[in-house]
């Protein structure tokens, strides 16, 4: 069965998987970039979104107090721990630099990465 999938970084570096056609709702993560995904489902509660919510005002709040990012633009979003970067950074260092400051967050699986430079 094939999948149309977005590849997001997780913690240990290791990529995971987004289902497009779930709308992202499926989560897995495959052994190494390319060579396919494995998935399972998760419900969505009430307490995930207030989870998510949490998460994205705690990466707002060190995004800001990371002094090399200043200069960057940067809007957060959080889908069950999956936490998505979106805006611009005036260079791919800072970029990269934003998505470390969020991968070691607590609460956080995964980043994905969409910031412009």
């Amino acid at each position: 069965m094939s999948h149309e999938h977005n590849r997001v970084l997780g913690r240990r570096g290791r990529h995971r998987c987004l289902r497009a056609e779930d709308g992202g709702r499926l989560l897995g993560r495959g052994p190494a970039p390319g060579l396919g995904c494995a998935w399972t489902t998760t419900g969505r509660s009430t307490a995930v979104e207030r989870q998510d919510d949490q998460l994205v005002t705690d990466v707002k709040q060190a995004l800001t107090k990371e002094a090399s990012l200043q200069k960057a633009t940067i809007g957060v979003r959080a889908e069950k721990g999956v936490v998505t970067l979106t805006g611009k950074a005036p260079s791919l260092a800072t970029s990269v630099r934003a998505s470390e400051v969020v991968r070691w967050m607590s609460g956080v699986r995964a980043v994905r990465n969409e910031l412009v430079w």
